[in-house]
């Protein structure tokens, strides 16, 4: 019995040896969870307080732009999205409250390239031309602009659409004319695809009754005798005419000059240039 009582008292010891054991590791990995936890608490708010201070300093920076280059940032954003846009999106996207700038506000509502919701507080771009694709740029744009279109209003009607213009020229449902002296492009209809204008037969006799001198001088006489005022062409180049006390300019000679292969020197190779 004493043998029995001294090996359950053993196995009572080693039992609770255990369970201390157990309750050590238990409460130290506690500490260190506790630990990681207010490291983890200190880093998010040292983080916050990061973010807090870069964006109370962008505003401070955004606070010095001019109101024109706001203006040109929220339109590249809208323009880029091609779609309508939150106000507190396009906050997030310029980093600056738009919201809370009456001035930028205003100005963006009375902006003809934007247009603006009040009742969703949105804002889409908006093009002077409406087309989404190259069919709709070619209905509802170039046929109906007999008078041509500029290039310009065109470029932000949508993304890639010099590319579709490009493609109507090589299809032959436009044509691109660029004005020499302001250097603009205009696309104008293709006569093949415009709808064909209907002219009295009278004024086609007229027309053809009239005898229009080829001579440009006899043409320009002939409406001076009308009493109009013929439009003025460019002259004509000439050459410009040398001066009495101007040399003739001499051919260049080739004898002063030093000849490394001596026995050439007599033969045609070395004949002065005419």
């Amino acid at each position: 019995q004493v043998e029995e009582f001294r090996k359950r008292n053993a196995q009572s010891a080693a039992l609770l040896g255990q369970i201390r054991e157990e309750k050590d590791a238990k409460g130290s990995r506690k500490k260190a969870d506790v630990k990681a936890g207010t490291n983890l608490t200190k880093v998010k708010k040292e983080n916050t307080k990061v973010e807090k201070k870069t964006a109370k300093n962008d505003a401070r920076r955004m606070r010095s732009v001019p109101i024109g280059r706001l203006i040109k940032m929220v339109l590249d954003v809208l323009f880029k999205k091609q779609t309508a846009m939150t106000v507190q999106e396009i906050s997030d996207a310029i980093q600056y409250d738009v919201h809370g700038d009456a001035e930028l506000k205003e100005a963006l509502k009375s902006n003809p390239k934007v247009s603006y919701d009040d009742i969703a507080e949105s804002l889409c771009y908006q093009a002077k031309y409406n087309a989404r694709d190259k069919d709709e740029l070619y209905y509802n744009v170039i046929l109906k602009s007999v008078d041509g279109v500029s290039c310009d209003e065109l470029k932000d009607v949508y993304h890639g659409i010099d590319k579709d213009i490009q493609e109507l020229k090589k299809e032959g449902k436009c044509f691109v004319l660029t004005n020499t002296q302001t250097k603009l492009s205009y696309v104008y209809p293709s006569d093949k695809h415009t709808p064909s204008m209907k002219v009295d037969e009278a004024l086609k006799e007229l027309w053809l009754q009239i005898d229009v001198p080829e001579d440009p001088e006899d043409l320009d006489m002939a409406l001076q005798r009308i009493g109009q005022k013929p439009s003025p062409r460019p002259p004509a180049y000439r050459r410009p005419q040398k001066t009495k006390g101007e040399k003739k300019r001499k051919a260049p000679s080739w004898n002063n000059r030093q000849v490394t292969n001596a026995h050439l020197k007599g033969t045609e190779i070395f004949a002065p240039l005419t």
